[in-house]
């Protein structure tokens, strides 16, 4: 789940900076906040899964709470996979088992840190055609496995945002984003990032505190720091082409949200047949409860 904007904040810091400018400083705070504001209300976490992996479930009573790394295991109709990679049904368990070994091992490591992982925590991306029956065979191998509380992962609808006007820079953002290779596109959003920020110390500064942060969301705290780095420099930079660039970073146009349950196998199994589909039977399942989802024989 590593964003974009980690790799563009270690590259930017790297940038030269020079001294602020002399716009009119009332356009700049107007223009700050108006892009500051832009950048919160709008979908702005990442989402858990590229588009295409899965048909989501939506489902609207869930927040854009930041979601911690953990495994990912995606269930569609024919196939289960475990972080990206297929895996049989008969091998299912000890698959995951060794996934949860491997986060133990990690939450030992970074527990010595101060920051352990959650080892109870796995997602469950499942398609809406994947049926209630397979769902509850690999939820039942996922607790066999220690992971106890999975969080399903569902589709949120999007916030309605006006998108910003275009700048001369959208040209090569709209040619870099068409290239398929993660790494050389992220390496290049970062040169075009510093090219423009390099005239605002305080926007390099922002960029650098992120570089280094260690959890919770970068994604805010990059959002909080724009206004009163841009209000620092009284907005030295190519502000229309600042804006392009981080609405293209951070907006999420598929943005998800993930509901966590625990699994219980002393509870009775839903009432839900087994093949049903999960476009269906999701509807049964509420935030936080205790359930246990394997279908009856």
């Amino acid at each position: 789940m590593r964003r974009a904007s980690v790799v563009v904040a270690a590259s930017v810091t790297a940038a030269g900076v020079a001294g602020c400018g002399s716009n009119d400083p009332g356009a700049c705070r107007r223009q700050a906040n108006e892009l500051a504001t832009l950048l919160a209300t709008m979908d702005h976490e990442p989402t858990m899964i590229a588009p295409g992996d899965a048909s989501l479930v939506v489902r609207e009573d869930l927040s854009s709470a930041t979601m911690p790394f953990a495994t990912v295991v995606m269930v569609t109709p024919a196939t289960v996979s475990i972080a990206g990679r297929r895996v049989q049904m008969a091998d299912l368990e000890d698959e995951l088992l060794s996934a949860h070994r491997r986060v133990v091992e990690d939450a030992e490591l970074y527990g010595r840190r101060g920051a352990p992982e959650d080892t109870t925590l796995v997602y469950l991306v499942v398609d809406e055609a994947a049926l209630w029956g397979r769902v509850g065979q690999v939820t039942a191998a996922a607790h066999a496995a220690g992971f106890t509380r999975p969080a399903f992962v569902f589709a949120r609808p999007p916030a309605p945002i006006t998108k910003p006007p275009r700048s001369p820079i959208d040209d090569d953002l709209d040619r870099l984003m068409a290239t398929e290779e993660a790494g050389n596109k992220a390496t290049e959003l970062a040169r075009m990032t510093q090219g423009v920020v390099k005239t605002c110390p305080a926007m390099v500064r922002v960029f650098g505190a992120i570089a280094s942060e260690g959890g919770g969301s970068k994604a805010d705290t990059l959002i909080r720091g724009i206004e009163p780095a841009l209000v620092d420099c009284n907005c030295n930079l190519d502000l229309p082409a600042f804006r392009s660039i981080m609405f293209r970073l951070l907006y999420t146009s598929q943005p998800t949200g993930a509901l966590r349950v625990t699994l219980d196998p002393a509870q009775p199994p839903v009432a839900v047949a087994a093949d049903t589909p999960w476009r269906v039977a999701a509807a049964r399942l509420g935030a936080d409860a205790t359930v246990w989802l394997a279908a009856p024989p």
